[in-house]
């Protein structure tokens, strides 16, 4: 019985680097290497540092004492709790503000909005809402500081005054009262910066321009009176 050799077999298509070529493998090789053992280090120092936070985090939830510093207003917090029974209450609008006022005070949950005026007359019934710090009083509402305000207004043009004396008598007793008027009935008076120039405009709608300003009753101004 005959043994035939193993031939040996050779791909002659891989290469096999030598001399300066096998160094520079070899170089890349280390160098490849390299990189991976840091990207390693870098990826288990990461794991461990979220595995220490995640243990502290769990030990800390577990045995630790949590301190809450409180910063809002208590009562602010007593207004949270109470918004939504506030919310779902029943709303009511009427023309008649004594209404108003009666529904106000009658449910400690209402709110409302209507004239100074008649909270003026129930300050022991209501309670003003101050905004933004600012309550409504006549200093914050000239300062401009309280926001739900509103001016009221008269219109009258120079051509109905000229036409119309009665109707001039009657914006001149309007701007001779209204402080007075205003503070009595529970409203804010204008200032005086504002009185001063809407009296000068009568004075020039009347063609009565560098006169002073005069007092008037409209009741004893017949229609026909030429100022």
């Amino acid at each position: 019985m005959s043994i035939k050799p193993i031939e040996s077999f050779v791909d002659d298509d891989f290469y096999y680097p030598e001399e300066d070529d096998l160094q520079k493998f070899i170089a890349n090789r280390n160098r490849t290497g390299r990189i991976w053992l840091t990207a390693f280090i870098a990826a288990t120092i990461v794991a461990i540092v979220a595995l220490s936070a995640l243990l502290y985090t769990i030990v800390r939830d577990s045995f630790g004492y949590v301190i809450i510093q409180n910063t809002q207003d208590p009562a602010q917090l007593v207004e949270h709790v109470e918004e939504a029974r506030m919310l779902a209450a029943a709303q009511m609008s009427s023309e008649d503000d004594k209404e108003l006022v009666k529904a106000i005070a009658d449910d400690p949950y209402a709110i409302g909005y209507f004239g100074h005026a008649y909270y003026a007359d129930n300050t022991d019934k209501l309670r003003a809402v101050s905004v933004n710090g600012a309550q409504p009083n006549a200093e914050t509402t000239a300062a401009g500081k309280y926001p739900y305000t509103r001016p009221i207004f008269i219109y009258a043009d120079s051509e109905q005054m000229q036409a119309q004396p009665h109707v001039s008598g009657f914006v001149n007793y309007y701007l001779n009262n209204i402080a007075t008027v205003s503070r009595d009935a529970g409203y804010f008076a204008p200032d005086e910066t504002t009185l001063q120039q809407n009296r000068q405009i009568w004075l020039e709608a009347n063609g009565l321009n560098g006169a002073d300003f005069p007092l008037i009753d409209p009741a004893t101004l017949p229609a026909d009176t030429t100022l």
